[in-house]
């Protein structure tokens, strides 16, 4: 007999890792991938997979340089994200409060975006992630050097619901977060670094509720986080999987013992370089790094696929695992 939730969600977790989804991303090339195949042994198991030469034909991979966007954008404006650290869209701890931050946003000319870019006013860092189909609606002019994956269409039966461009450096960060989206995600320039947990893995990244704060500029153009008005909150994971010192990991393992428990299955791990497509499941928890290319651009450059997801019988399982995790957290160990 299991004494409490807690059991059974470690029990879960090992369970899936042991039955199917395995402790590492597969790695497949697309030679070897029809829209049959991607859906029989990923899409319908919800299972990420890397996937290889998906790509290699995109004019994207050898014309996307600084030079070639700053010309063939021209006078264009896109909408650029800035924080002071570099973490949009995350929990911040500000005057004894915990708030989740988004960051100031602004339309910039494109010249002045990769100006800026290594060069941040007043510290700043700045990232273009718009998730608005940011590609044809602020990028029009580079579209064509892409193709949308036919392969992925067929599969999931719909066209995507939206196409982003991302354009950053090593200083974003993702933090942990889910999407109601299947997501085909594609890197041009630089490297993507996925931590990854399955939903089953709720419990494990301590969702808190958060007051909803933005980043405005003062009178000096300095970033200020600010409280949005009227008042409203939001759930947000609250684990930071690489903490900036030894100390931080320290008060991290403290707070967060499930998600640094060696006795569970570690989070997978995706690193991904251009060229390669990763295809992360709907509902998954995903935290992002970047590394920039070592070329004179010194930025990462990814498109991702948005597809609408299916609300089956599998969103029906993920949120009894949120579920479960509030009541881990909430209630006490002996009543769990």
């Amino acid at each position: 007999m299991y004494r409490n939730a807690q059991d059974l969600l470690h029990l879960l977790t090992h369970e899936i890792r042991d039955l199917d989804i395995g402790y590492t991303v597969e790695k497949i090339p697309a030679s070897q991938l029809t829209s049959l195949t991607f859906f029989r042994e990923y899409v319908s198991r919800n299972k990420p997979v890397i996937i290889t030469g998906a790509i290699n034909h995109w004019p994207a991979l050898r014309a996307w340089t600084v030079d070639y966007i700053r010309e063939i954008l021209g006078s264009a404006k896109i909408c650029v994200a800035s924080t002071p650290h570099g973490r949009a869209d995350s929990v911040i701890n500000a005057d004894g409060s915990q708030y989740f931050a988004l960051p100031y946003e602004e339309q910039m000319p494109v010249q002045d975006f990769f100006a800026q870019l290594h060069n941040g006013t007043r510290g700043e860092k700045i990232y273009a992630q718009a998730q608005n189909n940011s590609l044809p609606e602020q990028f029009g002019a580079l579209l064509p050097d892409v193709e949308e994956p036919n392969w992925a269409t067929e599969a999931f039966g719909v066209p995507p619901e939206a196409t982003n461009l991302w354009i950053g450096t090593d200083d974003s960060v993702t933090s942990f977060h889910k999407d109601h989206y299947e997501n085909i995600y594609a890197v041009v320039k630089g490297r993507k670094l996925f931590t990854l947990l399955p939903p089953s893995d709720a419990y494990r990244l301590y969702f808190q509720t958060c007051q909803v704060a933005r980043y405005h500029k003062d009178a000096e153009g300095t970033l200020v986080l600010q409280p949005e008005e009227p008042h409203h909150e939001v759930p947000w994971a609250t684990v930071d999987p690489y903490p900036s010192s030894e100390e931080v990991e320290q008060a991290s393992r403290a707070a967060h013992p499930e998600y640094w428990d060696p006795q569970l299955p570690p989070p997978l791990e995706v690193d991904l370089g251009p060229g390669e497509v990763l295809y992360l499941p709907s509902l998954w928890f995903h935290h992002v790094r970047q590394q920039a290319s070592a070329d004179d651009d010194a930025c990462v450059i990814a498109v991702n696929y948005w597809y609408e997801m299916a609300f089956d019988c599998k969103a029906a399982y993920a949120k009894l695992a949120e579920q479960l995790a509030t009541a881990l957290y909430t209630l006490p160990q002996s009543n769990a």
